[in-house]
Formats: C-alpha cells, sequence, structure tokens
C-alpha cells in the first residue's frame, strides 16, 4: 500500500527516479549531497497531513504495526509517535508516521544536504486544517496548492476547504511569500514574519496556518528518529 517504502525497497528519500547510468549517472540526494543545485535557492516544505488523501480506513493495532514495522523500526516508532501525540489515534499516528516517511523527513534531508555546500533553502509547514468532509482530510496532501496561487474562490476550492470562515489571510500571505520568491530567490516580504533560510541549528520553519508563524524544528523529536534510517 502507499506509504510502504521501505517495504517495497525504496529508500526515504525525496525522489524515485530510475537511475541507469548515463542520462541519470546517480540519484538527485546524493547529487544534491555531493554539490548540485547548492548555487539555486530553493522554498520548499511540506503539510502536517499528508497521507490522509491516501484513505488508510480504520487502523487496528495488528495494522498499524504491520505498517509501522514496514518503515522503521516499528514499535518503537510507534511508541515514540504516541509520546509526542498522547490523545492520537491508530489511525492518527499512521498519518504522522507515512507524512513523515514520504514527505516531510525527505524534504529536510533534501535541505541538510543544500546546507553543506552553502546551499539556500526556506522551508515551510502548512498547518491549516480543511473542514470539509467532517474534517477528515485536515493539512493532507495538495491542499496548500490554492494557498500559494491565492485562488481560493475560483469554483470547486470551496469543496476542498469546507464551510466556515475564509483563510484568506493564509492564501495572502502564501501568495506574497512565493512571488517574492520567484522574483528575488528569497522569500521574505511584508506579509510573512522574518523568515531565516533552514539551517541544522536552528531549523527555521513557517508554520501556515491560523497564526503564520516561524517555529524553530517543528515535530523535532520525531525528525530525530529517522536519523540513520534508510
Amino acid at each position: 500500500g502507499a506509504g510502504l517504502g521501505n517495504a517495497l525497497g525504496v529508500p526515504v528519500g525525496p525522489f524515485y527516479p530510475t537511475v541507469e547510468g548515463s542520462v541519470l549517472p546517480t540519484s538527485p540526494i546524493e547529487a544534491i549531497q555531493q554539490g548540485a543545485s547548492a548555487g539555486v535557492p530553493l522554498l520548499t516544505g511540506t503539510n502536517r497531513h499528508e497521507t490522509t488523501l491516501w484513505g488508510y480506513g480504520e487502523v487496528d493495532d495488528e495494522r498499524l504495526s504491520t505498517l509501522a514495522a514496514a518503515l522503521g523500526p516499528g514499535e518503537p516508532m510507534i511508541e515514540a509517535y504516541r509520546a509526542a501525540q498522547p490523545a492520537a489515534s491508530n489511525g492518527d499516528i499512521l498519518i504522522a508516521l507515512t507524512t513523515d516517511h514520504m514527505f516531510r523527513v525527505p524534504a529536510i534531508r533534501m535541505a541538510e544536504a543544500r546546507e553543506v555546500h552553502g546551499g539556500r533553502t526556506w522551508m515551510y509547514l502548512f498547518a491549516w486544517e480543511s473542514r470539509a468532509f467532517g474534517g477528515r482530510l485536515k493539512a493532507t496532501h495538495a491542499l496548500e496548492i490554492p494557498f500559494t496561487f491565492n485562488n481560493l474562490d475560483r469554483g470547486g476550492v470551496d469543496v476542498f476547504l469546507g464551510e466556515g470562515p475564509s483563510p484568506q489571510h493564509i492564501a495572502d500571505a502564501m501568495h506574497a511569500a512565493w512571488t517574492a520568491f520567484i522574483r528575488t530567490g528569497d522569500p521574505n516580504c511584508d506579509a510573512v514574519p522574518e523568515w531565516p533560510a533552514y539551517d541544522t541549528d536552528r531549523r527555521a520553519t513557517v508554520v501556515f496556518g491560523d497564526a503564520n508563524e516561524v517555529v524553530e524544528d517543528p515535530g523535532g523529536g520525531e525528525r530525530a528518529l529517522w536519523d540513520g534510517l534508510r
């Protein structure tokens, strides 16, 4: 199923292309670790609940244990995530694990690899939770797209936002930051708080939600659990 990267022989990494020795002689993350793209500014990030869109359904203890074992060290990982989220259901824990495995940790590893060679990377975390479908989607995969393009009023977008006050202030901030980055190579502008480039000392991340704010190393305890894993 989706998210079982290690079970399928796929590493924890941001890219899954075929390395064939000619057109692509090495994996992109290895090339970045060797300094490729260091001179190119990068704006990257993830959504807090990427894999709610996968629709895992009911998750009992046995299924959670099986899926967690496919992703990493299994039960110790589950216990650590439960400690960080004591009120979370099995389904919530699985969403957190698979989101980190498939999206958040690879993005962070890419930023870390770029930092070694002086590459400047700005990291965000999209945390605004959709009210649609009974709130089941939360901050799901691709929900940030209409915010970055500032088109929350386009037909069909409301289906994924749900009823309630418009989160237009988030779209205003994101669109302004993305536009500034496109123009100058730096997302800092009047619409967002001072946004430091990502480094392993602070791990500064702009969390876009009801309050747009800079947070240092959000979810750092869970992030550290993946160190040393493929």
